[in-house]
């Protein structure tokens, strides 16, 4: 009995040292909740700074993107009007050598394309 009465005691001595680190645990995992959370709003508030302007970044990129892009496509659109001039200028001076031709040798190609085709091309035909 005397035993069961110590041990009593020692339970009541020992009781308020287990309650005040119990207490001081649950404080500090309060704390770390709240470092936690206050942790998350931070993230959150730069988060959401950052998304607008990572926004404005992307819509300035695709901004230069197209501009690059209609840009390019009017570069090709000039230089395919340049290359159908070039290639009527070609032909004109084409023209313009096939009058200057020697008509003997006018005459030769006339001979030589009526042995190839059976008959004598109209473009081949000599001017004066």
């Amino acid at each position: 009995m005397r035993e069961q009465t110590e041990e009593m005691h020692l339970v009541e001595e020992v009781k308020p040292i287990m309650e005040r680190q119990l207490l001081e645990e649950l404080e500090r995992q309060r704390q770390r909740q709240a470092e936690v959370t206050a942790q998350k709003a931070r993230k959150e508030k730069e988060k959401s700074k950052l998304e607008p302007a990572a926004a404005r970044k992307l819509e300035k990129v695709n901004s230069s993107l197209q501009w690059h892009l209609h840009r390019s496509t009017e570069e090709k659109e000039e230089r395919q009007r340049e290359l159908i001039n070039m290639k009527g200028q070609i032909a004109t001076l084409m023209q313009r050598q096939q009058f200057r031709a020697d008509p003997a040798q006018l005459e030769r190609k006339n001979r030589i394309a009526k042995k190839k085709k059976g008959k004598l091309p109209s473009d081949f035909t000599p001017h004066p």
